[in-house]
């Protein structure tokens, strides 16, 4: 199916994951989990021989009030973030019971390990494809609002640059040529809070499903604390869903992770006459 028939296929879930993004102006990673969830539901639903509501849960959200639709787009992850943490408490989404009446929040809780793998693979098989282009519209817009804040002139550069930007991102998703480089993050760690190559696999594998390309931690002698690494993602989406904003802060563990975008050095020839040349990065 091409592009543009998948998109068209998805076109209700299109319409309410931007409507919970650009018109209500939720996170984008959280609104793609969310979607995942609700795609699950409506699979797990006809699977077990349901009807009605239940397998069109999208649509119905969809056609709720902006306040309703809040409400269970709140439901929702809160039910994600309840079974990823292993904890549910009793009548946690009310309106999703309502709508779902197959799935309890005590069948999502025993049956964890499954639901989350559905909803990653939705995640990663579906949203990421149909939405990738509500994304970067959500990004470009973004930066143009901050744009306006500042100066005229400089505004105005910061736009076009941006334009330039998305416009580059597109064509290169089109040949289906993006340089490691352009989709790599570069994570740092807490002093003092020793954290391993597992833990952040395995923390952003449940999060972000299949899509992380790979993971080099810094390389340091034994004994001594890892305080960076690299993190490549399979996407330009991928990576966009991972830094909302450009920035992004994770716990791991109870140990704080920032993110933000990897920006390779440049080695100048401008500096013939030093006397050694910086070192190379280590090769992804």
């Amino acid at each position: 199916m091409s592009e543009e028939d998948f998109k068209v296929f998805h076109g209700i879930d299109r319409k309410l994951f931007s409507r919970l993004v650009i018109g209500l102006g939720r996170d984008p990673a959280e609104s793609m989990q969310l979607m995942g969830f609700l795609l699950w539901l409506e699979e797990h639903a006809r699977w077990n021989g349901g009807g009605g509501g239940a397998c069109n849960l999208v649509d119905e959200v969809l056609s709720m009030s902006s306040e309703m639709v809040n409400v269970v787009a709140d439901e929702a992850v809160s039910c994600l973030k309840c079974i990823e943490e292993d904890h549910f408490p009793l009548f946690a989404a009310p309106n999703l019971a309502r709508m779902n009446c197959l799935v309890s929040p005590l069948y999502l809780l025993l049956n964890r390990t499954h639901v989350l793998r559905g909803v990653n693979k939705y995640v990663n098989d579906v949203c990421f494809r149909a939405f990738d282009d509500i994304l970067l519209l959500h990004f470009s817009s973004q930066t143009s609002n901050v744009d306006r804040h500042s100066q005229q002139t400089r505004s105005t550069c910061m736009f076009d640059r941006n334009t330039e930007m998305v416009a580059k991102k597109e064509v290169e998703k089109s040949n289906g040529v993006v340089h490691p480089d352009e989709r790599t993050i570069f994570l740092t760690f807490s002093k003092g809070y020793p954290i391993s190559q597992e833990e952040v696999a395995d923390f952003f594998s449940k999060k972000f499903g299949d899509s992380i390309e790979s993971i080099q931690m810094q390389e340091v002698p034994v004994g001594e604390q890892v305080l960076y690494a690299k993190l490549v993602a399979r996407s330009l989406p991928a990576l966009e869903a991972i830094l909302v904003g450009g920035k992004a802060k994770y716990n791991i563990n109870g140990k704080h992770v920032w993110a933000r975008k990897y920006v390779k050095k440049q080695s100048s020839n401008n500096n013939k006459n030093s006397s050694s040349p910086p070192p190379p990065l280590p090769c992804l």
